[in-house]
């Protein structure tokens, strides 16, 4: 199987994103007449299998608010948007009917049907999702029906230290690796960059002849400018809580620069779900959520100091921190 590429590659390099905010002013130009963009809250959090996110648009914006202020919280009246990522998007969209007394509970009214429905957040900042209905009901513009939510799991982090072992495969899932010892000696950088691991401070990765895999995870590898995702990250529109973070991202391993001989080790599921190692210098989240053409790119990752496991799902459009799955698999490549 050949390596499942994810959104963020040199295809889509040449796309440009812009943010825009847009300010409704009064009549006059006293400054006490200006109106702020609505202040917006996003919960996030992964139930019934999907990645969901809780965006809250404050209904009425006083004189003088700005976007995202802190201390914000949804009240009675202010719209709402719970989207679903998956292999194709499903969101429910209408107003908060009611907030309880301790603020984790919200009555939420779908417009298009006027259906009621209860959703729990969290109320001590960490803004995540905490449990949905067992069935969420979706718009009709987004196919209708409903879709399987229950206790969400929060985004939380995934670290990993020391040296990976375990059985190369020849397919997710499938026998042994058998054959020639392999040696690793590049990485994808998660940029489409097939970079030296040597040039990253990063040992080689191994199989044997029966399928023992090894990689030693550095303690502080190199991050060089050429593979210091931060910087994507941000280029695209995701927000990044410390710009000044050096991430660098491990998406597979090569056992030569290029070649038509070249083998490729990736870890995947049967599902395509895979999984990356993702080094930080410092604590840092990556967060967002874009769309390019037709494709929505979904991330929601709590990376701390160290390397981290993140696994790729929904053909690779969704990026979570989170416990490693899947097989460590050897194929051609191309």
């Amino acid at each position: 199987m050949k390596k499942q590429r994810w959104i963020l590659t040199a295809a889509l390099l040449a796309a440009a994103l812009t943010a825009v905010t847009v300010i409704a002013c009064g009549g006059g130009s006293n400054p006490a007449d200006s109106y702020a963009a609505p202040r917006t809250v996003t919960y996030t959090g992964t139930a019934g299998g999907a990645y969901w996110t809780l965006v809250i648009t404050e209904n009425t914006a006083p004189a003088g608010a700005v976007a995202l202020a802190a201390g914000y919280g949804p009240k009675a009246g202010d719209r709402y948007a719970l989207t679903r990522y998956g292999s194709t998007i499903k969101r429910s969209r209408g107003r908060i009917k009611e907030r309880s007394a301790d603020g984790k509970e919200l009555t939420l009214t779908k417009t298009d049907t006027n259906t009621d429905f209860i959703t729990e957040v969290s109320t001590d900042g960490t803004e995540a999702i905490t449990k949905l209905p067992d069935d969420v009901p979706i718009d009709t513009a987004y196919g209708g029906g409903t879709q399987t939510g229950g206790t969400a799991t929060a985004i939380a982090p995934a670290q990993v230290s020391g040296t990976l072992t375990g059985t190369a495969k020849t397919s997710a899932g499938g026998p042994t690796y058998s054959g020639p010892a392999l040696t690793f000696t590049h990485f994808d950088a998660y940029a489409d960059i097939r970079t030296p691991l040597a040039s990253a401070g990063l040992g080689n990765a191994t199989v044997s002849g029966s399928g023992a895999f090894s990689f030693t995870l550095a303690a502080a590898p190199t991050v060089a400018p050429a593979v210091n995702l931060t910087g994507t990250f941000v280029s695209y529109g995701f927000a990044v809580s410390d710009t000044s973070a050096k991430i660098l991202g491990i998406q597979s391993f090569y056992n030569a620069g290029d070649g038509s001989d070249t083998k490729q080790l990736i870890r995947e599921n049967t599902s395509f779900d895979t999984t990356f190692y993702f080094y930080t210098d410092k604590d840092v989240t990556v967060r967002g959520v874009i769309s390019i053409d037709a494709t929505v790119a979904a991330i929601d990752l709590n990376l701390k100091t160290g390397w981290n496991t993140v696994v790729a799902t929904n053909g690779g459009s969704t990026l979570l921190s989170g416990a490693p799955v899947g097989d460590w698999v050897v194929n051609s490549y191309p």
